[in-house]
């Protein structure tokens, strides 16, 4: 299949890599430019958003998106890797954890922690990936990484094990939250399951198999693509569709191109302004995209801090074709 752009939401199977979805992706549609929007290790499975085409232009702006995982772990365990990818120790005469404890430690858990990193992880220490130096016996752990917890809550309890929903920022790792919680009730624990449901708009209904996305390439349909305006969180203006061919040219608009203005004095805009950042690079969230009224992306662009400015908005990437 040729000229696709757009992002697939692959329900990945656990006991494969993220690299390995990308690589069956790239053999069942037939393309060279893939790539997904946030690695799940081989024990993980569930959402692994991927764009293609020309939506891979796109992948920096789901950086900080949200993270929804349910979590499987067990009690009175610990290992290496804070999961069962490795042989896990059984601890002699753990402390049994009660559900009501569980309970109150969980509800704490909001906001930023310094939680370890495990060290069979892909985070990078003078230079090396960190699993690299595990594996050689080098580093017991990949230090500490600052985390932000939105909500944390106990699905179903049956001591050893628990299950439990997380919702977290960008760099959360599930069994990083396993094995501080297996520490504060002094029980020790290791992740033994973990199924990611959400990230960022990007859920488990409308996530495909590799097998259910072969079934659409079979049959030459596109149905699994997913509409890139749609799944972002940024704000979106509306550009009127006579102007689309400036747009494609890298030209910012005026306050005429605009076919509903009144988007420029939403709340989220005027958040933007008064805030004052218009570095992108740094803040991902002050960007805007443009689309066309038939809701097709165009462009992402950043808010002008002039106040009354007849150029709003300037374009920082264009993605539609030169016209």
């Amino acid at each position: 299949m040729k000229n696709i752009n757009g992002f697939i939401n692959i329900n990945k199977p656990a006991g494969i890599s993220s690299s390995d979805c990308v690589v069956a992706v790239r053999k069942i549609l037939g393309i060279k430019k893939c790539g997904h929007l946030g690695t799940l290790d081989p024990i993980a499975s569930g959402c692994l958003p991927m764009a293609v085409g020309r939506a891979t232009r796109l992948i920096e702006y789901f950086a900080h998106s949200k993270n929804g995982y349910i979590c499987t772990m067990e009690f009175g365990r610990t290992s290496v890797s804070f999961d069962t990818e490795t042989e896990p120790t059984i601890l002699p005469n753990p402390r049994k954890v009660q559900e009501q404890e569980l309970t109150d430690l969980l509800a704490t858990l909001v906001g930023d922690f310094n939680l370890t990193v495990p060290a069979y992880s892909a985070k990078k220490i003078d230079g090396q990936r960190a699993y690299k130096l595990a594996r050689e016996g080098k580093i017991e752990d990949a230090g500490e990484a600052v985390m932000h917890l939105y909500d944390v809550h106990l699905e179903r309890f049956s001591y050893p094990e628990a299950v439990i929903n997380i919702l977290g920022g960008k760099g959360v790792y599930a069994r990083s939250v396993a094995n501080h919680i297996g520490k504060q009730l002094g029980s020790g624990a290791v992740m033994s399951d973990l199924v990611r449901t959400r990230k960022g708009k990007f859920t488990l209904d409308n996530a495909i198999t590799l097998d259910e996305l072969k079934v659409h390439a079979d049959s030459n349909s596109t149905e699994f693509l997913l509409n890139p305006a749609d799944l972002l969180d940024n704000p979106r203006l509306t550009i009127r569709d006579e102007h689309i061919v400036a747009i494609s040219r890298g030209i910012s608009p005026n306050l005429s191109w605009f076919s509903n203005p009144s988007e420029l004095q939403s709340e989220a805009i005027t958040e933007i302004i008064r805030r004052g950042s218009i570095d992108t690079e740094e803040q991902p969230s002050s960007v805007v995209f443009l689309v066309s009224e038939s809701g097709d992306l165009l462009a992402s662009a950043t808010i002008s801090l002039t106040p009354n400015s007849q150029t709003p908005v300037k374009i920082r990437k264009v993605f539609v074709p030169q016209s």
